[in-house]
Parts: structure tokens; sequence; C-alpha cells
């Protein structure tokens, strides 16, 4: 149920809203996108294939999430770091074989300094083996919907049938700030820590140095191999609206970084967000066939927000798709799609849940119902 309800949230529709603009003048690949909505700011050859280097690591990261939600494991368990972890060339933070460390401090090398023997530790910790973790990988990114990435190892390092784009990037990102409440950031905005530190220090230092140079960004994961050339998914945040910028294939960190302000300056001086209808609200009375009760408040369990061009007029009419109609419902099985139809043609969808659990009418209930119709 819940992989059928994350494919409905992520095949709502949402409307560009981009410009004919020229933001990114290096990078092969380019996506701005609202970290809230999806909707697309601006691209350039966003599902183009390319190595995605480091920046794989994300979907490492939200599977850890999703494992921490489920209970499956604690920030606190304990790993032990295999040979093949301990082997891993590139970024790392130079375990040997059999040291033990947090998985909250791994995750931080992971976040921090892209440590790929990190990376692997905890992919064994989570699925036995890192080709069982890719495994997930890709299964999680069918549930995504994300048709233009395949992982053939968990870091990123270079090997062949490794890819994904700019469009891609950003939507793994986007679940990984939805899925941990941006907790994430509180890692990915760290620049410098140590682990170690009672035994052997090691310092830390992040491989996105815009997190101390432009306003509002704390995060997400930066990326490099000869293949991929200069990586970044980039997100940041200003009075309440979130973007995520991706930039893929630059020659230099200077042009990745130059691009991926051009993105976020322009997202941020050209775009609002508007709340348009909060959490909860009710937006219409539906029916439900075989149903204990009959009819049940259709609700937004969230905030609706737009997030537009700051000249764009936000009047807007609604109209309400039914998705389910027949019991049982249950609170967090989405019932119905709010379109939500704007003047100059922008189309947002959201969707809307039952107030209560319905249940189905029962032999008894039946009955009383015939009884109840026969009298009255």
């Amino acid at each position: 149920m819940f992989k059928w309800i994350l494919s409905m949230l992520l095949c709502l529709q949402v409307s560009p809203i981009f410009h004919n603009v020229e933001l990114v003048e290096f990078g092969d690949s380019a996506i701005l996108m609202d970290a809230y909505s999806g909707q697309i700011m601006y691209e350039k050859d966003a599902y183009k294939h390319l190595h995605p280097a480091s920046m794989t690591k994300m979907m490492g990261m939200l599977l850890i999430y999703e494992g921490i939600h489920a209970g499956q494991f604690d920030w606190d368990d304990r790993i032990s770091v295999s040979a093949h972890a301990s082997s891993m060339g590139g970024s790392q933070i130079y375990l040997e074989e059999n040291e033990v460390m947090s998985l909250e401090e791994l995750f931080t090398a992971i976040c921090v300094s892209s440590a790929n023997d990190a990376m692997v530790a905890v992919g064994e910790f989570i699925s036995g083996s890192e080709s069982l973790f890719v495994e997930k990988m890709n299964q999680k990114v069918t549930e995504l919907g994300l048709v233009n990435t395949h992982f053939s190892n968990a870091t990123g390092l270079d090997i062949e049938n490794h890819y994904s784009c700019a469009y891609d990037m950003a939507m793994i990102a986007k679940e990984v700030l939805r899925i941990s409440n941006e907790a994430v950031t509180q890692y990915t905005s760290m620049y410098e820590t140590y682990l170690r530190e009672d035994t052997n220090p090691f310092w830390l230092v992040n491989t996105n140095k815009l997190i101390r140079s432009y306003e509002g960004m704390d995060g997400l994961k930066t990326g490099f191999t000869q293949t991929a050339g200069y990586c970044l998914t980039a997100t940041a945040k200003r009075d309440g609206m979130r973007l995520i910028a991706v930039v893929m294939k630059e020659s230099t960190k200077d042009q990745r970084n130059k691009d991926i302000k051009a993105m976020l300056d322009y997202g941020f001086a050209n775009y609002t967000q508007t709340l348009l209808y909060p959490s909860a609200t009710v937006f219409d009375l539906m029916s439900i066939s075989n149903g204990k009760p009959k009819k049940v408040d259709m609700i937004s369990k969230e905030d609706i927000y737009l997030v537009h061009d700051k000249k764009v007029n936000v009047e807007h009419t609604i109209e309400i798709v039914p998705m389910v109609v027949q019991a049982p419902i249950d609170i967090n099985t989405p019932i119905a799609k709010l379109k939500i139809i704007f003047e100059n043609g922008l189309v947002q969808e959201s969707l809307l849940y039952s107030n209560v659990e319905v249940y189905t009418l029962d032999y008894i209930d039946v009955i009383m119902d015939c009884f109840t119709k026969f009298l009255f």
C-alpha cells in the first residue's frame, strides 16, 4: 500500500513554470526545482544520461532514513567494517577492516566528506553486501517512478551501466528532504567536524564549499569522477521556500558553483510561495459505497503551497477527481486528487484523504440499513 501511495504522490501533475532564460553556462545538464511541489523553474537537458558520481550516495542516504523510520536500525547501532568496505578508493575516511563505528558517524562521513568506504560499510550493514544494497537502490528508483537512472555500485565510482540525469537526482534529493523532514541538512550543512576524536582524530571538511558562502545553502551532495566531471545537487532555503538545483558534468568546481548560484539566484529573485490551503482544509463530502460512515470529509494532509512567479495572479479554480469510493478506506490512503487550475494555465495537483477510517458494512449493518430504508 505504501508503494502505491508513494507512486501516486510522485505522479501528481505539476506544470513547468520556467521562463525562456539561459542560466547554466558550463554544465551539460541542469535543473532548478521547488523542493516541496516539484515544480520546475529551469532545465537544461535535464533527462540526459550522465554519470552522477557521488551524488549516487543520496539514494543511500534515502534508504538509511527509510530504515530508521521503519525501526530496522538506529543511529547508535555499531557497524563493523568489512575488508571490501575498507578497500574503497576515492574519497574515504580510511576505515580499517574490523573497525567499528556507529551508523551516525558513518552517515556523517557520507554527508560531509562523501566517504566511499563509509557508504559501502553502511550498505553492507543494511543489506548484507554491496551488491544486494545496490539492488535495493534500484528497487527504490523504480518505486519513485524514475526512468533515467540505474546504479551499479553504492558509491558513484566510475563503472559501466551506472547513470542518472539531473531531473532524477533532483527527485531523489526531494525525497531525502521529505522523508527526513529536512533533518538530513543537519549533516550536509556541517562545514567541518571530527571522527575518532577519542583515539585518532580525523578531520572531515565538507566537499560543498557553497554552504559557507551562499545564503540559505544547507546541502546536499557533491560528486566528481573523471567520467562524470564536477557535479552538485544543492539545496537552499529562504523565507520558507526551499529550492533544489542540480548541475552535471562541469569542467571545474568554480564553473559548477557558478552555475548552481546562477540558478538559485534566479529562483529566489523571481519566485515566491503562497499558502493556498492549510493542512486539514475540508474540500467536500464524499459518499462511500458500502462504507461506515457513509460520507467522509475530503481533507488535505499537508499545507498546499504554490511556488510562482512574483508577478503571477494566484486566483484559481479547483476540481476534485475521486480515486477511491468504496470501503474499506484507511486514513493514509488518498481518496481524491485536487486539481488547482490557475488563470495562466498552470495546473497543480495534491492528494486528498478521508478525515476518518471507513469500515466495510457488516451483515448486521446491511440489515439495519435495509430496515431503516423500509421504515422511512
